[in-house]
């Protein structure tokens, strides 16, 4: 045989490093849903809080009757609901909101 490497072992030589990328990959996936989860945990507690703060809140904007410049009564924006993506409220006519996130 000349100095060349046997078209097997080449073979397998990339199949050993495709595995190993593999494998960095999957470790990474792992850290990736391990972060996730402790986001979504958050999220879950800020809207359970955000939920319970929501009806005393309104309850004091109510007896301080508290306006905006246009004289209209403020109020506390809707939670938003869970599907994972950006919700641009300044393209809908009826909300006073900037953005927000939907989950």
């Amino acid at each position: 045989m000349s100095n060349e490497e046997d078209p097997i072992d080449l073979v397998l030589s990339k199949l050993c490093e495709i595995e190993k990328r593999l494998q960095a990959l999957e470790s990474k996936a792992d850290d990736i849903n391990i972060s996730c989860k402790g986001m979504n945990d958050h999220i879950s507690f800020v809207d359970s809080i955000y939920e319970k703060l929501r009806s005393p809140l309104l309850w004091i904007l109510d007896k301080f009757s508290i306006k905006n410049s246009n004289r209209e009564h403020i109020s506390l924006p809707m939670p938003p609901t869970m599907s994972g993506t950006l919700v641009d409220a300044s393209d809908s006519s009826d909300s006073d909101e900037d953005s927000i996130i939907v989950l």
